[in-house]
């Protein structure tokens, strides 16, 4: 039985800026591919990867201003039962980040 394999290279293009207050990508053409998007920071580096059927138009999506959010803190609600989560447990973290997902006014988009 022959292994299956695929073949690429990830070639990198350049870094994400920012100018006036919008994200800048590296010039891409019109054309279809897999691109990769590298956070690193102090706990180490976070990729996430997507495909597009017109990189440059895909990075016009993402090319808006950018807001930061975040929740640090959370209460669970139980008709007029309540409770505080701990989100230095995973569990907790994750609920909060699908009741998010689910709530969001914005276009949400997973790469799963």
């Amino acid at each position: 039985m022959a292994d299956l394999n695929v073949r690429y290279e990830l070639r990198a293009l350049g870094k994400v800026g920012v100018r006036d207050g919008r994200l800048t990508f590296p010039e891409v053409g019109h054309m279809p591919g897999v691109y990769s998007l590298r956070f690193s920071g102090s706990e180490g580096l976070t990729e996430y990867i997507g495909e597009a059927a017109d990189l440059a138009r895909r990075w016009y999506s993402y090319a808006g201003e950018v807001e930061v959010r975040v929740a640090t803190k959370a209460t669970l609600v139980l008709g007029s039962e309540s409770t505080d989560l701990d989100l230095n447990q995973r569990w907790a973290r994750i609920m909060i980040e699908a009741h998010a997902l689910e709530r969001s006014d914005a276009v949400v988009r997973l790469n799963l």
